[in-house]
């Protein structure tokens, strides 16, 4: 049981890496094409959010909310 539930944290840990990245680059091409500024702040702030997720859903949660946005 320990080893699955070291493994889930672990998968965790690298999903929020990859979904934080996923939103910079979005929010990095939204101000680049000129995007309303509080729409790419809204956007870092889903970066942030993504690395302090707690669990998998939250990180889809805010994984989804970014692309809404994007």
């Amino acid at each position: 049981m320990r080893q699955h539930v070291a493994s889930a944290e672990g998968r965790l840990d690298i999903a929020q890496q990859m979904v934080s990245a996923k939103i910079a680059n979005q929010a990095t091409l939204l101000r680049r094409n000129g995007e309303a500024a509080d729409v790419v702040e809204r956007m870092r702030r889903l970066q942030r959010d993504a690395v302090l997720a707690q669990s998998l859903a939250d990180l889809l949660g805010v994984e989804g909310e970014a692309a809404g946005l994007y």
